[in-house]
């Protein structure tokens, strides 16, 4: 008879296992780790988003995990439980060191720089060491140091600031909203001074709550102003027990926040998303005019000087440019005559030169009375003829004649009698264009 074999761990549960392990695991490190437990300690603020529920107040706790529109939140509220936004704290190693451990969860400058720009925000500073939510114990002694609560002002607001602690016991702060008047409560209080803060709860020395102006903000934030909380005994779970405390967190947080939802951001990353509305500027001349002011007018000034120089230099100094010919048909001609006319001349032929001459003139004159198109060389004296016929034939015989007698010239004629009959020529050639006229 055979026992039956022992049956191991199926792959199906170890899967199983596994699974929820890593659940577990991102489980604990999206909802805060460390900052789990401190939320819900002495210096934590679950107690706050308790009571501002139950007074029909829209609040919420976050740890990060999901992204959230800037349009739903109308005040955060970041709980900071780090002395220097610079550089992340040494963990403790012993026992000791980690009951006097101020830096509890790192928060980084750039983190925080976002989270104030986006949106309205109270910073709340750190006061007690690790001890004393480890206690539950609140004592002088446990408090952080002085020095570096005055570097961490510096951090968020980039302008000078120091903290003082008030004599151990408690001491009261009146605090007027609207017409409501409250005493707010606290023991050991935590004061700061600081440049460009407006006080809220307090004085100019010695403020609790205070609207501070940050230095050198980006162009594009929404905000350029944060809510400072030098004492988070107001509104944590250790101090809002005491005084007015929650009465004044009830009346002036809302109002602060207006329509929105009040966030108590324990999250040390950026999971909100802004929503950045485009405007496209309205043009004008103006945009235009832009162009002609300093140091623009200079170089038009420049241009100016440089084109009336140009000009100048171009149509008054030198005139306009030169051209060897005529455009035109005739061009070609015209410097082919004159070339002619140059070596008859200097080889003693005026007859003939007076002859060419003569062509010239009867060509120009036709073209004149007819137009190109019947002043041809050598028929230009016939069209002149027939059309002086029909005008005067007394001029169309004297001009036939001496056109005649001009063209007969023996071609070694002196160039007195030459230029002669050049100017009997032309003067007959002016009279008949007068009496046409």
């Amino acid at each position: 008879m055979s026992t039956p074999s022992k049956k191991g761990i199926s792959p199906e549960i170890v899967i199983i296992a596994v699974v929820v392990v890593a659940v577990f695991v991102v489980f604990w490190l999206l909802s805060g780790g460390t900052s789990q437990n401190i939320k819900k300690s002495a210096i934590g603020m679950d107690g706050l988003h308790t009571w501002l529920t139950e007074n029909d107040v829209d609040a919420q706790t976050f740890n990060g995990g999901w992204t959230i529109e800037t349009e739903t939140i109308g005040l955060r509220i970041i709980p900071l439980y780090d002395l220097n936004l610079s550089r992340a704290f040494d963990q403790p190693t012993t026992e000791q060191e980690q009951f006097d451990q101020q830096d509890i969860v790192d928060m980084y400058y750039g983190v925080l720089d976002d989270k104030i720009s986006t949106i309205q925000t109270i910073v709340v500073l750190p006061k007690w060491r690790l001890g004393m939510p480890s206690t539950g114990y609140a004592h002088p002694d446990l408090v952080v140091q002085q020095t570096s609560l005055s570097r961490l002002i510096r951090q968020i607001t980039g302008n000078p600031g120091s903290v003082k602690f008030a004599d151990a016991g408690f001491t009261r702060y009146p605090v007027t909203l609207g017409q409501d008047r409250f005493s707010a409560e606290i023991y050991a209080a935590q004061t700061f001074t600081g440049t460009n803060c407006v006080p809220l709860i307090g004085d100019a020395q010695e403020m609790i709550l205070g609207r501070c102006k940050i230095l050198g903000v980006d162009t594009y934030a929404a905000h350029d102003e944060v809510w400072i909380l030098s004492d988070p005994d107001l509104l944590n779970n250790h101090g809002l027990r005491l005084g007015d405390n929650a009465l004044i967190a009830s009346t002036l947080l809302p109002d602060l926040a207006g329509d929105g939802r009040i966030l108590i951001d324990y999250s040390t990353s950026i999971w909100v998303r802004q929503t950045f509305t485009h405007v496209q500027p309205e043009r004008s001349w103006a945009d235009l005019g832009r162009f002609f002011e300093f140091p623009f007018s200079l170089l038009w000034i420049g241009f100016i000087a440089l084109s009336v120089l140009f000009i100048w230099r171009s149509s008054v100094r030198y005139g306009a440019a030169r051209r060897l010919f005529d455009d035109g048909p005739s061009a070609e001609k015209a410097a082919s005559i004159a070339a002619r006319a140059r070596l008859l001349r200097l080889s003693g032929h005026d007859g003939a030169l007076l002859s060419d001459y003569i062509e010239v003139r009867l060509t120009s004159f036709a073209t004149d009375l007819f137009g190109p198109a019947f002043a041809k060389h050598g028929t230009a004296l016939k069209e002149i003829e027939r059309f002086l016929n029909r005008k005067d034939p007394q001029i169309a015989s004297r001009f036939m004649s001496l056109t005649q007698s001009i063209r007969q010239l023996p071609g070694d004629i002196p160039s007195a009698d030459a230029i002669g009959y050049v100017d009997d020529f032309e003067t007959l050639l002016e009279q008949v264009k007068h009496d046409l006229r």
